[in-house]
């Protein structure tokens, strides 16, 4: 993180909407004589995490079988973009902000259910950095694109695409104009800091301070 001082001045392909729920262990067996037909079911033990489509969730409703609804689980949350990335695609963002590069660089990938260990580390073993949570289910990790592509295979992964450079700016910084003084910029470390840094002071950034 460093404190500066400024200067002035993918299509997705949709899918019908999905309906999440989890239903506790004592009810899976009465759940799966309802014949809902999950796209995706999901056992982590004490539970089991369903993804059904209207017809299945309304069986589930006339049943009486107890469940938890999870309302917009497929939806990614960053920043000020909110969007499922299998029913809306991705949010609309303005050409100069989109990712372009191929390189190593910030991605998102999020995954079909709840969070477990090993498909974090079946990530980190596709050579990608897992660095930050966000909802619902979702991790930005650091990586190249064909690194990314490679998970496409892995089966608890729902979507995986580019975090744009749209997603990094705070709302904190719109409608501002002129010098803004006290920035905070957050970046990954490459194993070039000082390029970095560089590149920051090239573009007019005076640097105050820089700390791991």
């Amino acid at each position: 993180v460093l404190v500066a001082t400024l200067p002035a001045g993918a299509t997705t392909t949709r899918s019908a909407p999905q309906h999440f729920v989890r239903i506790a262990s004592e009810n899976v067996l009465a759940a799966a004589a309802l014949d809902l037909n999950p796209s995706l079911a999901l056992d982590y033990g004490t539970y089991q995490w369903l993804v059904l489509d209207e017809a299945g969730l309304a069986r589930l409703n006339a049943s009486g079988v107890a469940y938890e609804p999870f309302t917009n689980a497929g939806q990614v949350r960053v920043t000020r973009y909110f969007f499922d990335p299998l029913v809306d695609g991705e949010p609309g963002i303005p050409a100069h902000l989109r990712s372009q590069g191929n390189g190593a660089g910030f991605r998102l990938v999020q995954f079909a259910g709840p969070t477990n260990d090993s498909w974090l580390e079946a990530l980190r073993d596709s050579g990608l950095q897992v660095l930050q949570y966000y909802p619902h289910n979702s991790f930005l990790v650091w990586g190249t694109a064909s690194q990314l592509a490679a998970t496409e295979a892995l089966p608890f992964v729902r979507w995986q695409g580019a975090f744009h450079p749209a997603y990094k700016i705070n709302s904190d910084l719109d409608n501002r104009s002129g010098r803004i003084n006290n920035v905070d910029i957050m970046f990954y470390n490459d194993g070039n800091i000082q390029g970095t840094l560089n590149s920051l002071a090239a573009m007019g950034i005076n640097i105050l301070q820089y700390f791991p």
